[in-house]
Formats: C-alpha cells, sequence, structure tokens
C-alpha cells in the first residue's frame, strides 16, 4: 500500500490494483477489441497514450 500521488486522502493498493486489471483484461479482452481512445493521456513525462490508440493499450499501462 501507499499514499496516493493523486489524492493524499487516499491509500493506492497496489498490488491489487494490478491483479484487478489484469483479471479485467483477461475477461473483457473481447469486449475491448477494436475500442479506441478519444483523448491523449499523459501519464509521465516519458509515457502517454495519444488518441485513437487501442483502449487495452490503456489497460496494459496499469499493468506494467
Amino acid at each position: 500500500m501507499a499514499y496516493s500521488e493523486w489524492n493524499v486522502n487516499r491509500i493506492d493498493h497496489l498490488g491489487q490494483s494490478s491483479t484487478l486489471l489484469k483479471d479485467f483484461s483477461d475477461y473483457n479482452m473481447d469486449k475491448l477489441t477494436g475500442l479506441t481512445t478519444h483523448n491523449t493521456y499523459t501519464w509521465s513525462e516519458k509515457e502517454k497514450t495519444e488518441a485513437g490508440s487501442p483502449l487495452f493499450d490503456i489497460v496494459r499501462q496499469g499493468t506494467s
């Protein structure tokens, strides 16, 4: 666990979050196929997901 960087009043469950996203992608891969992002999402100075990317790229970003 760690304090959230987004909201200091919350705690992130790092291990559980990764497991949840992995399970989500395993069970919903067929539903995610063909869906794309409409916005560009910046995760850090070096990492971002461009608009028009497969939606699964965001899920993959959360599990890496």
